[in-house]
């Protein structure tokens, strides 16, 4: 009897590795190629922030306090300069539609902003009292809750939460906060350093000291780490984005944003929530420092960064140069299918290419 349930067993996990490998099979010899298709070129600001509503509607933002807006799938945009000063870096912003977001600056003073009438009006909803506060990004659940993490003061990562859709900001407890190392920090390269999940879920990705990944199951109110083995040791090193196509599977890019070619350690990959990550051995890396990547399925991921885009059709395991042209961060339309991306000066498409 036990040499027939040892080999039920053997037969059962060959058929569970089978399934996972069929999807990652069928990705790869139905891989979709795609080429970058420049939709505004020359206007002066450095991208930082994406969100792409729908195939018509998107929003983007970066330095200078610089907003933009499509409502047309990117044939015209209209830009506004939200917030004064050369020094104003709006790094992150999260849009419902064409008449509702929300925007986050990062520092002197950190601020979050809101509008409700497409950018005709912008409402402060939370200013940091504290001029050492650095915030990195921000995710939502769904159309009230959301949080955002800002760097460490006093050896803790500031953790902000909503739960009215942003009109209203309350600080976790420094006592509850998730504890940093020395020198170790975020990234506020593209807003998606942080990424939620179901049921409160959320991570938020490290650099600096270490290149941790922090874990919460309770919207934000306690917290562990775990080791992604990035490169780290500098304040130019670390992870600058992560994704999760659901509570398992996830992908963290970084690398070193002052040696843009450097390809060593640039990425890792969990498919255990984020409790386990690894770097695989004998792989093809993403082409450089990378400071933000998308889910396009649960096996096609696209990581941009200064000298280039590289997609991987293997579940984050293997990658390939799509263009050198630089670009800074990505998203694929919430409602809809379409790929945008943006950088220094420039927002364009990925389209199929021809």
């Amino acid at each position: 009897m036990q040499i027939h349930l040892s080999k039920y067993r053997l037969r059962m996990r060959g058929l569970h590795i089978l399934n996972l490998l069929i999807p990652l099979v069928c990705s790869v010899l139905n891989a979709q190629k795609y080429e970058v298709r420049i939709d505004t070129l020359g206007y002066e600001a450095n991208f930082r922030g994406l969100c792409a509503v729908s195939n018509k509607v998107v929003w983007v933002c970066g330095s200078g306090g610089t907003v933009g807006r499509t409502t047309d799938g990117g044939e015209s945009w209209t830009f506004q300069k939200v917030l004064d000063g050369s020094k104003a870096e709006i790094r992150d912003v999260e849009a419902w539609d064409e008449n509702n977001a929300i925007i986050l600056s990062v520092k002197d003073p950190a601020q979050i902003l809101k509008t409700t009438d497409g950018g005709a009006t912008w409402q402060t909803v939370f200013t940091a009292h504290n001029f050492e506060t650095f915030l990195n990004g921000f995710a939502f659940w769904d159309k009230n809750k959301g949080i955002a993490y800002g760097d460490p003061i006093h050896g803790h990562f500031e953790i902000l939460t909503t739960t009215d859709g942003g009109n209203t900001w309350e600080q976790l407890a420094q006592e509850h906060a998730p504890k940093a190392t020395k020198d170790e920090a975020g990234f506020a390269a593209s807003g998606t350093g942080i990424c939620v999940g179901k049921k409160g879920k959320v991570w938020f990705g490290t650099g600096g000291n270490a290149s941790h990944i922090f874990v919460s199951n309770d919207y934000g109110m306690t917290w562990k780490h775990h080791e992604t083995h990035i490169t780290h040791g500098m304040s130019s090193k670390g992870i600058n984005s992560i994704v999760f196509v659901d509570d398992y599977i996830g992908v963290a890019v970084g690398g070193d944003f002052t040696a843009p070619d450097i390809s060593e350690k640039n990425y890792s990959v969990t498919t255990d929530g984020g409790v386990s990550w690894h770097i695989p051995d004998k792989h093809q890396h993403p082409s450089g420092y990378r400071s933000c990547v998308e889910a396009i399925s649960k096996t096609t991921f696209i990581a941009v960064g200064k000298n280039g885009i590289d997609i991987s059709y293997d579940g984050g395991y293997n990658w390939e140069i799509v263009t050198h042209d630089g670009f800074l961060t990505i998203d694929e339309a919430d409602k809809g299918s379409t790929i945008f991306v943006a950088g220094s000066n420039v927002i364009g498409r990925l389209v199929p290419a021809r």
